[in-house]
């Protein structure tokens, strides 16, 4: 009994947390560049929705979560931490787990393993395109993945092309001068 007491307290002090962050988000003024692109001009663009202009009736707190998770995303780079989890993002952003859940669904277009994976792409692009001697392994470990598989499967699904294959065709264009 009285650990359900000390779970529901808790429950009550999250969901608390969270109606405090939203409403003082609320009265924030909203940012006018809403997408995730950084300011990383050298990287190719990943598909990632334009938040700015989306008009499906969803509440604008979520577009403001959402373009806080990517921020987030870019400038702490949790996606580096091999066992970073929705959990722990969702914690980090003061929200609950199934609200973060639903907003990057909604936006990204994809689940949280897919919104993670784009970071860590992207990161891995541009750690190649700065030291062209790292191999596919490096870069995938460096940037966060569990194994090259997964690695090789979300460069391919990002870019259209195996790491291997666009390291290739990056360094050919070093040496072309393009």
């Amino acid at each position: 009994m009285k650990a359900f007491i000390v779970l529901l307290i808790i429950d009550l002090l999250v969901v608390a947390a969270v109606a405090i962050r939203r409403f003082r988000a609320g009265r924030k003024s909203a940012r006018n560049d809403a997408n995730c692109s950084g300011p990383e001009a050298v990287l190719p663009d990943l598909p990632m929705p334009d938040v700015a202009g989306d008009n499906s009736g969803a509440a604008p707190y979520d577009k403001k979560l959402y373009v806080r998770s990517c921020e987030y995303m870019e400038q702490k780079r949790p996606f580096l931490v091999e066992s970073f989890t929705l959990d722990d993002f969702a914690a980090r952003l003061y929200t609950t787990k199934l609200y973060l859940s639903k907003t990057i669904n909604h936006y990204s277009g994809g689940n949280f393993r897919q919104f993670v994976n784009h970071f860590r792409v992207k990161y891995a692009i541009g750690l190649f395109e700065k030291n062209m001697s790292l191999r596919v392994s490096d870069m995938s470990e460096l940037s966060g993945f569990h194994n090259v598989v997964t690695f090789n499967n979300a460069f391919k699904l990002m870019t259209g092309e195996t790491p291997s294959a666009w390291c290739r065709k990056i360094r050919t264009l070093r040496i072309l001068g393009k």
